[in-house]
């Protein structure tokens, strides 16, 4: 992987990355069927170490998923501008965390019953005894 290029912006902050992975609510899973890349906005959750997202188990991420399971996901949000007196220098304020790796279905039930639950908890859908009431 090569080296960022604005070295005194990287976060380095253990607890800076968690809490931002663990706050954000949205990432872009980045896929590609060898022809064309592909990438989806996708709610998600960082837990244990791990990205979560929860989807179908079909259309085109998922046949993408099937045949390559290459991805890179990664979550931005933005603070603002960075104001400059040259307006070529005017900038973005924003944080990003960018993550390679291998995607592979939660098989587990035990684990998907757990991360589904962190999902929920993440958006603050209304529950009773931790599963989800719909209205």
């Amino acid at each position: 992987m090569s080296a960022i290029r604005y070295a005194l912006r990287e976060c380095q902050d253990e607890s800076k990355i968690e809490s931002f992975l663990e706050n954000a609510r949205i990432g872009f899973l980045g896929l590609s069927d060898s022809q064309t890349p592909y990438v989806v906005p996708l709610n998600f959750i960082w837990f244990d170490g791990s990205i979560y997202f929860h989807g179908a188990d079909s259309g085109r991420k998922t046949s993408i998923l099937r045949e390559h399971s290459a991805t890179c996901f990664t979550i931005c949000e933005e603070y603002g501008t960075i104001t400059h007196p040259v307006p070529a220098h005017t900038d973005t304020a924003y944080m990003s965390v960018m993550i390679f790796g291998q995607a592979e279905p939660v098989t587990d039930l035990d684990e998907a019953t757990q991360v589904m639950q962190h999902m929920l908890d993440k958006v603050k859908l209304p529950s009773v005894g931790g599963f989800f009431i719909p209205h």
